[in-house]
């Protein structure tokens, strides 16, 4: 595939939990790209409704219960009654992208606070945590296809590195963005 460049999984995961990482991975990414692929280029992106961001944040936390509670994270929710017009699913999988990762990276006791509000132009999301952070050097590299930071851990943590670069194509095309701070 043109412009397309797939890298290999780390050399330390066996056969089996590539596997099983690569199965998570496509179970989170396929409703996504079926989504994508099935809209390329005929500039249709789905079903555009007013919806609740609040709600909708809810719903992915509720989603992601098993995770965040199996590490004891202490969750803070600022969510202001905000509602957006796109795409509910395809921002949902970006919620829960989002969400996940912050899960996965904040300790066991950790924290994650997440936020929503509206200014003069636009409706945002943040998600704040006492997680590992993200290196200097690695953070205008996180978006893309495949890059995980921290290789060391990326068999006991899971994934393949496509969450982030799927998430912010998706925002991308809905007319969003997704920032680093």
């Amino acid at each position: 595939i043109p412009g397309v460049t797939i890298k290999p999984l780390p050399l330390d995961l066996t056969s089996e939990e590539a596997i099983t990482s690569l199965q998570a991975e496509l179970a989170i990414a396929n409703p996504t790209v079926s989504l994508l692929v099935g809209n390329a280029g005929c500039g249709y992106l789905g079903n555009f409704d007013e919806s609740p961001l609040d709600e909708q944040l809810r719903r992915a936390i509720l989603l992601l219960e098993k995770q965040w509670s199996a590490k004891d994270i202490e969750l803070s929710l600022n969510l202001e009654e905000v509602t957006y017009v796109g795409n509910e699913e395809m921002m949902s999988h970006i919620w829960v992208n989002l969400i996940g990762n912050a899960i996965k990276y904040t300790p066991d006791g950790g924290r994650i606070v997440i936020s929503t509000g509206r200014d003069a132009t636009r409706v945002w999301m943040e998600v704040d945590d006492n997680g590992i952070g993200i290196p200097a050097a690695d953070r205008g590299r996180i978006f893309e296809r495949f890059y995980r930071v921290d290789k060391s851990h990326s068999k006991s943590i899971g994934g393949t590195g496509l969450g982030l670069s799927i998430s912010r194509e998706l925002a991308r095309l809905l007319g969003g963005t997704i920032d680093l701070t």
